[in-house]
């Protein structure tokens, strides 16, 4: 099977020049790399990864490469196993809804956010969720797309009363839950004054406890690197939904391709 992008020569003929096995290595590492096997059916992305230079072919292009010759050949699809039989078809065990939320309930009242890298972890709640799943691939599918979920769950049993005269400031909130990463928060800085701001600061570094509080101390959420993205605002989420060629190219000089890759992967989860 082959697929390649079409190019126009000198005669005005349509050619089509076909992927490279450097360039096809190069795809599949940048979707492992950056974890976007969940997020390979959104334009958006195949975009930001011709944006980002992956290889000189569209992202239509790309994309088509994708299902028609990578996916065979590595055998995985949306993050979840996939196994082809002899005659080509492929048949894959699916995570349903209720089993993501089970997870996700099961981590936030057990209190295990901070735990989750522990295999044991996995293995009972295997057992006491009475999975089918194998505790790798449900240690797995917990990491890749159901982590940053979990930051909604904890403010999810939260109630809000919002000042009518402004739709930005809280003017009371009772929680009936705290995860530990919210009350370390709001110790470090006064600036927080209740358990939804400290979410939403949450949410505009892409999901990220420690980049939170390295901006809090430093200004930068990644001090020790040469480059450190900005947080993210509702503004920029509105512009990297557009699939608009340009925003998305200014947002990359920005944020970064890895970060823009994140940020769509942390908003579709």
């Amino acid at each position: 099977m082959n697929t390649s992008s079409t190019s126009v020569d000198s005669k005005g003929n349509r050619t089509r020049r076909p992927f490279s096995k450097s360039e096809s290595t190069a795809i599949w590492t940048y979707i492992v790399k950056n974890n976007l096997h969940g997020q390979l059916g959104r334009r958006s992305t195949w975009i930001a990864m011709e944006c980002a230079g992956v290889t000189t072919h569209s992202a239509e292009a790309m994309r088509s490469h994708y299902r028609q010759v990578l996916l065979r050949q590595h055998g995985t699809v949306d993050g979840r196993t996939t196994r082809f039989s002899r005659t080509g078809r492929k048949s894959r065990r699916e995570f349903a809804d209720a089993d993501d939320l089970a997870m996700i309930n099961y981590v936030v009242e057990n209190n295990l956010q901070n735990s989750i890298n522990s295999h044991k972890i996995w293995q009972q709640m295997r057992r006491d969720l009475r999975m089918s799943h194998s505790s790798e691939s449900v240690r797995s599918h917990f990491r890749r797309f159901l982590y940053p979920r979990l930051f909604d769950r904890s403010c999810s049993d939260q109630s809000v009363v919002v000042d009518s005269s402004s739709s930005s400031q809280l003017t009371a909130l009772n929680p009936k839950r705290q995860s530990s990463y919210i009350s370390s928060l709001m110790d470090i800085s006064k600036r927080f004054t209740n358990p939804l701001q400290v979410h939403l600061m949450v949410s505009m570094t892409t999901g990220t406890v420690a980049e939170v509080v390295n901006f809090l101390l430093t200004g930068r959420r990644r001090p020790d690197c040469p480059f450190s993205p900005p947080l993210w605002t509702p503004a920029d989420d509105a512009q990297l939904g557009t699939c608009d060629l340009p925003a998305l190219r200014e947002l990359i000089k920005r944020f970064g391709s890895e970060e823009v890759c994140n940020r769509i992967a942390y908003l579709t989860s």
